[in-house]
């Protein structure tokens, strides 16, 4: 059927909706509509419930200040970025270059977790089933391949191996999962159709690499936040593990130590260069993902997210909110 006949058809379709909708049908004018109103003992029922929460309301902040001065400091560094910021509170961002993509390299270990627990809860798979390290699982990479120093032969369980993954960004036991989730994973316990991500350079079965910006990676991170994909146990239990990434040179560097900041580093063969995470500053949640293309690989990048974070942090623990 012709693009064209297929948009007709549908505005027909439209309109007649609208027609019956608002009582009218054609031959029967004065028709009155059946639709009843909505009704709801909660005032906003159709709002998010914290609405009628004076208590949680947030504090208006005014981010201009800040979006400028971001924008200038990472102008300053001349390369190519992706920036995505939000206050979690109440949805404010601040973006920069944001739809600018690059190999996302190591962040996509976070989805594929979240797709390992997705397949526990549906029954298709145990957290607790024992995999083993063979040949074809170890990982040449001299930073990520094999960081806990795995063996031909070490057994451990799934739930073991996301841990790792997610600590460490270990590619040996990534490449465990994928052994287990690839030959049953499907619409229903893929992250990748869920959320807002786009598979540019080929498919996960085949091992290549995906496109991602900064404000899609920020899609992960809030559906975890939100438990919108995973359960709120299961969505607690990865955030968890994220708090223990063993990088600690990038945004948490910016922040004070007794700050939690669940986040992921990513570190492409193309120069790619990232981390994204939640900052849990007390009553101050956001959002934080950066990323920096074509860097040389002489270059020392941690200085460069550190100092992006610590602004970030400044300021929303220093601004006077909007009254």
């Amino acid at each position: 059927m012709a693009l064209s006949t297929v948009i007709k058809s549908l505005a027909a379709t439209l309109v007649a909706a609208a027609l019956v909708g608002g009582g009218f049908i054609l031959g029967h004018d004065h028709q009155t509509s059946t639709q009843k109103p909505l009704t709801s003992a909660a005032p906003y029922s159709l709002l998010d419930p914290s609405v009628s929460d004076s208590a949680t309301h947030p504090e208006i902040i005014n981010f201009d200040p800040l979006r400028q001065n971001l924008k200038l400091y990472l102008a300053g560094l001349n390369v190519s970025h992706s920036l995505y910021f939000e206050y979690l509170p109440n949805g404010v961002n601040i973006r920069d270059g944001d739809d600018n993509t690059s190999q996302a390299a190591s962040l996509l270990k976070t989805p594929l977790v979240m797709d390992l627990y997705k397949l526990a809860e549906q029954g298709k798979i145990s957290l607790d089933n024992v995999s083993t390290v063979n040949p074809v699982d170890l990982d040449a990479d001299p930073v990520y391949g094999n960081p806990t120093h795995l063996r031909i032969g070490d057994k451990l369980t799934l739930r073991q191996a996301a841990q790792i993954t997610l600590k460490y960004s270990d590619n040996t036991t990534l490449s465990l999962i994928k052994d287990r989730i690839i030959p049953i994973i499907d619409s229903s316990s893929d992250s990748f159709r869920s959320l807002d991500l786009t598979l540019t350079f080929g498919s996960l079965a085949t091992n290549q690499q995906v496109a991602i910006s900064s404000r899609s990676y920020a899609s992960i991170l809030k559906c975890l936040y939100y438990a919108c994909f995973n359960s709120p146990d299961d969505s607690t239990q990865i955030i968890t593990d994220l708090f223990g990434s063993s990088e600690l040179n990038r945004l948490v560097a910016g922040v004070p130590t007794d700050i939690k900041v669940a986040h992921k580093v990513g570190s492409g063969s193309t120069s790619a260069q990232s981390d994204c995470g939640i900052i849990y500053d007390p009553g101050k949640p956001y959002l934080v993902c950066l990323m920096l293309f074509n860097i040389p690989s002489t270059t020392n990048v941690n200085p460069y997210f550190q100092h992006v974070s610590q602004m970030i942090y400044d300021y929303v623990n220093g601004a006077t909110p909007d009254p």
